[in-house]
Parts: C-alpha cells; sequence; structure tokens
C-alpha cells in the first residue's frame, strides 16, 4: 500500500464471546456466546430483516 489509514475500524454481524484473533470489534449487530463446535448461519432477506441460526 502507498498510503496507509489512519485507523481502521471493524464491524461484525454476529460477534462470538470466544476470541480466536485479538482483534477489538468496534460495530456489533448481535453477539452469542457460542462453543468452537458451533456455527453461526445468518440469513439477511431484506434490508432490516435477518435471521440468526445456531447449529
Amino acid at each position: 500500500m502507498e498510503v496507509l489509514p489512519r485507523k481502521v475500524e471493524v464491524a461484525v454481524l454476529v460477534d462470538r464471546k470466544h476470541k480466536s484473533f485479538p482483534i477489538k470489534v468496534d460495530y456489533v449487530g448481535l453477539s452469542l456466546a457460542t462453543t468452537l463446535q458451533e456455527d453461526i448461519d445468518v440469513q439477511i432477506k431484506t434490508p432490516g430483516s435477518y435471521a440468526v441460526f445456531l447449529r
């Protein structure tokens, strides 16, 4: 990169409580406590309408 950004902000749809990476999240849509074995499926139907499934 020729120009480095001054600041990087991170937004996530679903924030899982366990941390695999040392990244600070600035904006969170939904926060869930899960295990590493569980999967999260997010389905966006229309803007503002979504479903979250824990498998």
